[in-house]
């Protein structure tokens, strides 16, 4: 093998390494900021020395189940690569955790179907009249099957055409006329 295969080798098995290793992100190493248009910025301390992010997302990787633990924060000017990932939230300040619970909801935003008024179906789409959290709210939902899917018990999501998220929080807390409404769906 010549020299130049060699380097190019070299070069993507540290680019391979770079992209599997996970870096704890911890009060000591990782430091967030607010931005001016609303955005989240981290200054990271490693092994190489400082680096300034001005933007940084934070992807829950169990947003169900855990949503407070494994939050994984990527470079969004780098093809959302990966940062570094923060095990728990409360081994951050309050003001910490504030910030990125702001950053968390927004990303994770879905209002609450708190009672299903009607939901018909028409041309293989559904269109949902429900009341939320956030007010009585109309969307259509495509009829595949990946659209309405169990998070754990009888909690449901439920994306529409847009891609927003409604959350059922339990059907057994629905009435038995909108469970009727759902049998079909669910």
């Amino acid at each position: 093998m010549d020299q130049y295969t060699t380097d190019i080798l070299e070069q993507e098995q540290k680019a391979v390494e770079e992209m599997i290793t996970i870096r704890p992100l911890t009060p000591q190493n990782a430091a967030f900021t607010g931005t001016e248009g609303g955005f989240l910025a981290m200054r990271y301390t490693g092994d190489d020395g400082v680096r300034q992010y001005n933007r940084v997302n934070l992807h829950r990787c169990f947003p169900f189940s855990d949503p407070e633990h494994d939050i994984a924060v990527c470079d969004p000017t780098d093809n959302n690569r990966e940062i570094g990932l923060i095990h728990s939230l409360s081994d951050f300040s309050e003001d910490t955790v504030r910030l990125l619970m702001q950053q968390l909801e927004l990303r994770y935003y879905h209002p609450i179907i708190k009672r299903v008024i009607s939901v018909r179906e028409e041309m293989g789409c559904t269109y949902w009249d429900t009341e939320t959290d956030h007010g009585l709210c109309r969307f259509t939902v495509s009829m595949g099957g990946t659209h309405i899917y169990s998070i754990g018990g009888d909690r449901y999501m439920i994306e529409d055409l847009d891609g927003n998220r409604f959350e059922i929080p339990s059907l057994g807390k629905l009435t038995a006329r909108e469970r009727r409404l759902l049998d079909v769906f669910i």
